[in-house]
């Protein structure tokens, strides 16, 4: 699950890239199989669906929801890996079907162990992004990263992640890049290194390209960059291993909190040119998430999810609480 979508099952917005979200694979130098497939299908409940990129929202509904998440590792050595990769998702609303979104992620990741055992990584990815069964979005991102032990039982994962967004039309004034830094802290405690402690914060800074228009009542025109904004982000999350009946599970809580500063007065008002004095769009946004899964078969998984996130903004198709609770089954071989 790299990528935020509308609906689905994520961690952190945008957390720390490939690296910053897989510690334990990290921390494993040794080699294992070439390849892996996970296989998830469930139900899900969103009341309040949403395009988060768009900012719109709706009514309550139900959906089914598929990923497919494959990896083939072209090396596979304990102290260098490439690996490619290919994540599928589909959620399908049952009356909202303008809200089906899909997504298709090929990847790239890379890492070698340096001077000290510190990793060094990159990944690219690229996003197909479809909705309502149009293409909505396409996007590029590289994230070189860097993963040092500070203890046996303590890990820093640093990342800087570039990104390109280039919507289709009419959502052509969204194109944009962004630059992130992130940096995130494990303190594990089990000896498999599935329970942890994690604390992270991040920096990001997006600049849309531009949008000309026109103000009334003269034939001025005046560029705009209403999305463009810069914000930070703190996390922190806390797993334990589990094992109910026998059964070998986890329980994950997870709290983030988003701060965006948007840069321009069009963010707010639209229909105005920039002019100094005016205030600009600023969000606060807070997601807490709390997930279960069990191991009931070899390799088969039952998985429980809820997702509580506060969306608060001056700009009121911004300001929202959402509720999101799935469950389902996992697959992975």
């Amino acid at each position: 699950m790299r990528h935020l979508k509308p609906g689905r099952v994520a961690g952190f917005c945008l957390a720390a890239g490939m690296i910053g979200a897989a510690p334990a694979t990290l921390a494993d130098g040794s080699k294992s199989k070439d390849w892996s497939l996970d296989l998830k299908a469930g139900v899900m409940f969103d009341d309040r669906v949403t395009v988060d990129e768009a900012d719109a929202s709706a009514a309550s509904d139900v959906a089914a929801v598929f990923d497919i998440d494959a990896s083939y590792r072209l090396v596979n050595e304990s102290d260098a890996r490439v690996e490619i990769g290919y994540d599928f998702y589909q959620s399908l609303y049952s009356d909202m079907s303008d809200f089906n979104w899909q997504e298709h992620s090929p990847s790239i990741t890379a890492w070698t162990k340096a001077l000290g055992g510190v990793k060094l990584g990159a990944t690219y990815s690229y996003t197909y992004a479809s909705l309502g069964g149009s293409h909505y979005y396409g996007q590029h991102a590289v994230t070189p990263s860097l993963a040092a032990y500070l203890s046996d039982d303590m890990q820093l994962i640093l990342s800087y992640r570039y990104y390109d967004k280039d919507y289709e039309f009419p959502e052509d004034a969204r194109d944009a890049t962004g630059n992130q830094v992130n940096a995130d802290l494990y303190v594990y405690f089990s000896e498999n290194k599935k329970g942890f402690v994690q604390f992270g914060a991040g920096y990001t800074d997006e600049e849309t390209r531009g949008e000309v228009v026109s103000v009334l009542p003269g034939p001025v025109l005046v560029p705009t960059d209403p999305y463009d904004y810069s914000g930070f982000t703190a996390r922190a999350a806390v797993q334990v291993p589990i094992d109910p009946f026998g059964l070998p599970g986890r329980v994950k809580l997870s709290y983030s909190y988003q701060m965006r500063d948007y840069d321009d007065p069009t963010s707010l008002f639209p229909a105005l040119p920039p002019a100094a004095g005016l205030p600009t769009r600023q969000d606060d946004r807070q997601t807490l998430r709390a997930l279960a899964d069990v191991e009931v078969a070899d390799n088969l998984k039952l998985y429980a999810d809820y997702r509580f996130s506060d969306r608060g903004s001056n700009l009121d198709t911004a300001d929202y609480n959402k509720n999101v609770v799935s469950m389902g089954l996992e697959y992975g071989f």
